[in-house]
């Protein structure tokens, strides 16, 4: 699907220029996306940037020639510079599979990715680079690699200890350091992700702008904090959060309640969805902000979660469709996408078995 970029113009007061360095990272990361070959929506380019200041690890998808593997090495051109700061690297060949020559090449090159990985985060540790972005790129990941070096490795996030990491085990638990992005980029149509649609790529070439540091002091990775800069950069608006109340409510009458976690998760990527200066990455308006904001984080962290429920009654389906096909359009072109799909696979068993 061809996309084309808009750009975002700077806040003017009078006739003077308010700078905003991450409204200027996004638009430079569009224009060297462009520069590359790739046509791509500044709305998907500001998701892929709000998600990580959201949260340290991202997975992007897409048919194969997509342009993804072009959006992460800009990015990490934007973020950090050369060296042990900035590395993207292919997954393995795991399609190459049969010979037993590929499957030796295979386990080399998952050594090769695991060690890459540990001295990266021992890098990134060390207290004289707090302050540097560190960015690794695995392009083009297997699922495997995608157990092992993204879903795994997430899980012990939540404990803050990597024990086991790609084929590595360690004896000793390891901090994920808070300075260090993790992206990976996968062929499949089947895993959903919002930034996942882009025209075929070609090389990308950009210089360094090291804007990590400016980066880590932006974004917010605390609960507290997110609700305190939400209620600021929202003042003034009336029911700031009525998408997803009416979304939690509907649930609620269904017998499906949030957790708690959830809820602080979508408010940290509303909050990350607004500068450090507090103006929308999304759009200047603010109302136009909170609407792109509220429908991306429906769509990508909530709905992704409740679709066993979702499934499960029409009734529910009906309600929900009924709230988003208005002022939400990725949440419910994800849940229309989702309940079909998930119909179309129901029919297809019952007519195996029938036959």
């Amino acid at each position: 699907m061809t996309m084309t970029s808009s750009i975002y113009a700077p806040l003017k007061t009078g006739s003077v220029i308010n700078q905003d360095s991450e409204v200027e990272l996004i638009d430079r990361l569009a224009a060297a996306i462009a520069q590359a070959g790739v046509q791509a929506d500044r709305i998907d380019l500001a998701n892929f940037y709000v998600a990580l200041k959201h949260r340290s690890m991202a997975i992007l998808t897409g048919p194969p020639g997509t342009g993804k593997a072009v959006l992460v090495e800009c990015l990490a051109n934007l973020l950090a510079s050369s060296g042990p700061q900035r590395q993207v690297v292919p997954g393995h060949a795991w399609y190459a599979g049969g010979p037993p020559a590929n499957t030796a090449l295979i386990g080399i090159h998952t050594r090769m990715i695991s060690e890459k990985l540990l001295y990266v985060i021992e890098e990134a540790s060390q207290p004289e680079n707090a302050q540097q972005a560190f960015v690794v790129g695995l392009t083009h990941i297997s699922p495997a690699e995608l157990l092992s070096c993204f879903t795994d490795v997430a899980c012990q996030m939540q404990h803050n200890q990597i024990m086991r990491i790609g084929d590595a085990h360690l004896s000793t638990p390891l901090p994920f350091p808070p300075n260090l992005l993790l992206i990976g980029t996968m062929d499949t149509t089947d895993f959903d992700w919002c930034a996942d649609k882009f025209i075929p790529q070609s090389e990308a070439a950009s210089e360094s702008q090291n804007f990590g540091c400016e980066f880590l002091r932006s974004r917010l990775r605390n609960s507290r904090k997110a609700y305190e800069k939400l209620l600021s950069v929202v003042a003034g608006t009336k029911q700031p959060l009525q998408a997803i109340m009416l979304v939690r409510s509907v649930f609620r009458t269904h017998g499906f309640e949030f957790p708690p976690a959830l809820l602080d998760e979508v408010i940290l990527y509303l909050a990350n969805a607004w500068s450090a200066q507090g103006n929308g990455l999304f759009d200047p308006v603010t109302p136009r902000n909170l609407d792109i904001a509220s429908d991306l984080a429906l769509a990508q962290l909530v709905l992704p979660r409740s679709l066993e429920p979702v499934r499960s009654s029409e009734t529910l389906q009906a309600e929900l469709h009924s709230i988003l096909k208005e002022n939400l359009p990725r949440s419910s072109a994800f849940l229309k996408r989702q309940c079909e799909g998930y119909i179309s696979l129901i029919h297809r068993k019952e007519f195996e078995t029938r036959s």
